[in-house]
């Protein structure tokens, strides 16, 4: 394993984990407009090299996280 795999994979668990994190509250998680999961996400923004995406954070009624978006981000 190069050094940058073992980044890539070491990001690719902290974002994970953080993911894991919001969606056990209670979030719901988007990308690119359709359900996904914490686990779909990590790997597409850490290991997809066609890409950057976005988020985008949506409050319910209460000012609490209800969703988080991930977008992907279209450079003209």
């Amino acid at each position: 394993m190069t050094e940058e795999d073992k980044r890539k994979y070491i990001t690719y668990l902290s974002l994970r984990g953080e993911l894991d994190s919001v969606e056990g509250r209670g979030t719901s998680l988007y990308m690119d407009g359709k359900r996904s999961d914490a686990d779909h996400i990590a790997s597409i923004c850490v290991f997809n090299d066609r890409g950057d995406y976005m988020r985008d954070y949506v409050s319910g009624n209460q000012g609490q996280l209800d969703r988080l978006y991930f977008d992907k981000v279209h450079n003209r």
